[in-house]
């Protein structure tokens, strides 16, 4: 968002419209730290959520940081994405440590080997860099999604976009990996196994960050209302056919509570609660896939100016 600057998009249906808050998976490695994580790659979502938007996008991705900038260079000004890059390796950060391992996305304008401007959705807007910061701050170490590559992305307005068709085309894509993921044996299966998982390791090792993961899935299911209110407005679907679907993210969500709140004060891990929430998440992909069906059939033909809100 920090490189398109389009006052008009939301930034949460933005989000949304990636797919990458639907569908859960569950991962296990000595860091406890993709528990219970998107079941697709929030690299994709992005790519696909731009050309949704109406944005064309080219990608390249090279094997290191050296050749990365060199690429950025080449370009020349004009603000361009790079990542996913470790955020625990953005010293800017004062507690840079606690986030190694996590994926984040930069905006950077090339203008000479001595002026980069960086800009940061964590609040951190025109920081003035060095080559030389960049290339000491900027790795891919433990970030999975990156595959070992270094990504820049250029982002071009191509079409205008209309708000109806990205609402119906966020809840397919949802209803899409929310399937997948039960198929893959991740979804509801992904928090079973990560309970079984749990059980086998010593609650030191896994609280901090299964916290963490709690509180990033609560917010993924908060995104889930914002679409459905967002499809019910726009008057794409009825709230008799939103509310089974409201009710059921409603109640995952207070069992996350549940969860995260005896974690936070030191109570023994019940694992209960999250039992009931595997039950439900088979429940909303179901519930999902019957909404998706009773939204119009895709199609329509991109704008030829302005949004249609």
């Amino acid at each position: 968002m920090n490189v398109i600057q389009d006052s008009a998009i939301d930034v949460s249906l933005f989000e949304l419209s990636t797919g990458t808050p639907f569908g859960i998976r569950h991962c296990e490695d000595e860091h406890f730290d993709r528990l219970l994580t998107t079941f697709r790659d929030p690299n994709q979502g992005l790519d696909y959520a731009l050309r949704l938007w109406g944005y064309d996008v080219t990608a390249v991705s090279v094997p290191s940081c050296q050749k990365c900038l060199d690429l950025l260079r080449n370009h020349g000004p004009g603000r361009v994405v790079l990542g996913p890059v470790n955020m625990g390796g953005l010293e800017y950060y004062p507690n840079a440590a606690m986030l190694h391992r996590m994926d984040h996305y930069l905006a950077l304008d090339y203008h000479s080997d001595r002026e980069i401007i960086c800009t940061d959705s964590e609040g951190l807007s025109g920081l003035q860099v060095t080559r030389e910061h960049l290339e000491n701050w900027i790795n891919v170490d433990g970030i999975p999604e990156a595959q070992q590559r270094f990504t820049l992305r250029w982002i071009r307005y191509q079409r205008a976009w209309d708000i109806a068709e990205i609402l119906a085309a966020s809840l397919r894509r949802a209803t899409g990996h929310l399937q997948e993921a039960e198929v893959c044996g991740q979804g509801a299966e992904a928090v079973r196994s990560c309970l079984r998982y749990l059980s086998q390791h010593s609650g030191f090792q896994w609280r901090l960050p299964f916290l963490y993961d709690l509180e990033y899935l609560y917010q993924r299911k908060c995104l889930f209302q914002v679409l459905l209110t967002k499809l019910q407005n726009k008057g794409l679907l009825a709230s008799e056919q939103t509310d089974p679907l409201r009710r059921t993210v409603e109640e995952q969500q207070s069992l996350l509570n549940t969860v995260y709140r005896e974690l936070r004060w030191g109570a023994e891990f019940n694992e209960t609660p999250l039992l009931r929430f595997a039950e439900l998440e088979q429940t909303l992909t179901a519930s999902a896939a019957r909404c998706a069906g009773l939204l119009p059939e895709q199609g329509g033909t991109p704008l030829s100016a302005g949004h249609n809100f």
